[in-house]
C-alpha cells in the first residue's frame, strides 16, 4: 500500500493534470468564441450585402412595373386598333356580300333571260 505521501503527490499529479486540462478548455473556448464571432461577423457581412441586393432587385423591379404598364398601354391601344381593323373588314365583307348578291341575281336574271330567248327562237322555228 502506498504511503500518505505518495498518494498526496499522485493526487496533486491528477489535479495538475486537470487544472492543465482546464487551461486548455478555457484557450479552446476563447478560440471558438473568436471563430464564432467572426463566422457571425461574415454572415452579418453576407446579409447586408444580400439586403443591398435585393434592394437593388427591387428598384428594377419598380422600373420593370413601369414597362410592363407602358407595355399593357399599348397592348390596349392596339386592341382597339385591331377592333376597328375588324369592324372596318367586316364592312367591307358585307359590301363585297351584297355586291356579289347582286351581281348573281344580274347574272342569273340574264341567263334566264337569254333561255328564254333561245326556247323561243326554237318555239318560233317549230311554228314557222
Amino acid at each position: 500500500m502506498p504511503s500518505l505521501e505518495e498518494r498526496v503527490a499522485y493526487l496533486e499529479g491528477r489535479m495538475e493534470d486537470h487544472t492543465g486540462a482546464a487551461g486548455d478548455l478555457r484557450t479552446a473556448m476563447t478560440d471558438l468564441r473568436g471563430h464564432v464571432d467572426r463566422g457571425f461577423g461574415d454572415l452579418r457581412g453576407a446579409v447586408g450585402d444580400l439586403r443591398e441586393q435585393m434592394g437593388k432587385l427591387w428598384e428594377q423591379m419598380g422600373g420593370l412595373r413601369e414597362q410592363v404598364g407602358d407595355s399593357r398601354e399599348q397592348m390596349g391601344s392596339l386592341r382597339e386598333q385591331m377592333d376597328g381593323l375588324r369592324e372596318q373588314t367586316d364592312r367591307r365583307f358585307e359590301a363585297l356580300d351584297q355586291r356579289v348578291d347582286r351581281h348573281f341575281t344580274w347574272l342569273a336574271g340574264i341567263q334566264v333571260a337569254v333561255l328564254i330567248a333561245i326556247v323561243g327562237t326554237l318555239v318560233g322555228s317549230y311554228y314557222k
